[in-house]
């Protein structure tokens, strides 16, 4: 029947949503024309999105396991060193953390448009004819535009604002339909024309609204410049959207009458291809798409914010061994000083004694200056005592 992909569980999903829809196609074929519940243009839009769906999940799978024996090889055919150098740690900005459910959230989106447009055109509706279809048209083009923000914020390694814009429409879409729900059906509860009773018609799209309201804060949160101050608001509660739009889409499905038609398919024992089925697996697909952002999301709200990278220490260099040994420097022997004798210090001459006749004849001169009134007593007195000091 599908094949099973063991290295992806994403492709195995695929592969089965397209077999399902080929094989209900081809079993719509075979019938009897009265019994049929789809034409023959219907039948072949079925056969083509199961084929579609095969392929993509064959193609995710071969990428997947190319990547793999990409990197094995790599690993393998790197030679190893005799020396290894000293690993220098590199600095957070410039580490790269796997992040992992961007893609298999844009992929879901992708998913979803293919199946509701499938829907649509089995149903035999136009999508621009009434109010309610142009809203899907809008809805379909949201998610184009979201698959496209999930793939460029894997790239960035930063949720951009694309994303929230695409959840903050989505949110609005469900908004109005709650209160549209609440006008037409009231606040408590609907009795049909059958007699089945509905409560509260418009807790549905309201959960779903606010689950569109989380992812759109979410990604305003896992934004490059606000992560390191709000990130731990999306890494808390990243799983609270899909737990809202699992409650929202079971009330969604239980008030419909998909239920029903399993529950006669499987009784009869006949497979029938509907386009209730469709919705049902677009909406299997929207609340995969959200829990796969919300992961994406969460593990961008975990990576540091980039910083200016750490100052390099220098490396050092293995140098090879040489063969032959380098003997070691002999010691340098200390040189003997040759030391001058000491000369000996000549004592100064003595000053030269004065003649005692001379000093005679110089008192009598300073006697005559005395007498004769050129010198004074205290002159005289004076120049005696430098003469007999001399």
């Amino acid at each position: 029947m599908f094949i099973w992909y063991r290295n992806s569980i994403l492709a195995t999903a695929l592969s089965l949503m397209g077999c399902a829809s080929i094989l209900a196609a081809v079993s719509e074929l075979i019938k009897d024309e009265s019994l049929r519940e789809l034409t023959t243009p219907q039948a072949v839009v079925a056969i083509a999105v199961g084929v579609a769906l095969a392929v993509l999940g064959k193609v995710i799978s071969v990428r997947k396991a190319s990547r793999k024996n990409t990197a094995v090889t790599a690993s393998a055919s790197a030679p190893a060193a005799a020396h290894p150098a000293p690993v220098q740690s590199a600095p957070a900005a410039v580490t790269q953390t796997p992040v992992k459910g961007l893609t298999a959230a844009g992929i879901f989106a992708l998913l979803t448009i293919v199946l509701t447009v499938g829907a649509t055109l089995l149903a035999g509706r136009n999508m621009l004819t009434r109010a309610t279809d142009i809203v899907s048209t809008i809805e379909i083009g949201l998610y184009v535009l979201l698959a496209a923000g999930c793939f460029r914020a894997k790239s960035l390694r930063a949720a951009s604002g694309l994303q929230a814009v695409c959840f903050f429409g989505l949110c609005g879409i469900e908004a109005l339909s709650a209160l549209t729900n609440y006008r037409v059906y009231g606040p408590d509860h609907f009795i049909a024309s059958d007699g089945a009773i509905y409560h509260y018609m418009y807790a549905a799209p309201a959960l779903a609204a606010a689950a569109f309201l989380l992812m759109a804060v979410f990604a305003l949160c896992a934004c490059a410049k606000t992560r390191s101050r709000a990130g731990g608001f999306a890494r808390a509660l990243w799983f609270l959207p899909t737990l809202l739009l699992i409650v929202s889409f079971t009330k969604l499905i239980g008030d419909s009458h998909i239920p029903g038609l399993l529950e006669m398919m499987f009784s009869r024992g006949v497979i029938s291809f509907r386009p209730e089925f469709l919705v049902l697996l677009s909406v299997i697909s929207t609340v995969l798409t959200v829990f796969f952002a919300g992961l994406g999301l969460r593990r961008l709200c975990g990576l540091s914010a980039p910083s200016a990278p750490a100052p390099r220490r220098a490396a050092y260099v293995y140098e090879p061994v040489s063969s032959n040994p380098v003997p070691p420097a002999q010691p340098v022997q200390p040189q003997p000083i040759h030391m001058q004798p000491a000369q000996p210090v000549q004592p100064k001459p003595a000053a030269p004694q004065a003649d005692p006749q001379d000093i005679d004849r110089k008192l009598q001169a300073y006697k005559d200056l005395l007498d004769c009134g050129i010198l004074s007593q205290a002159e005289y007195d004076q120049k005696v005592r430098e003469l007999t000091r001399g």
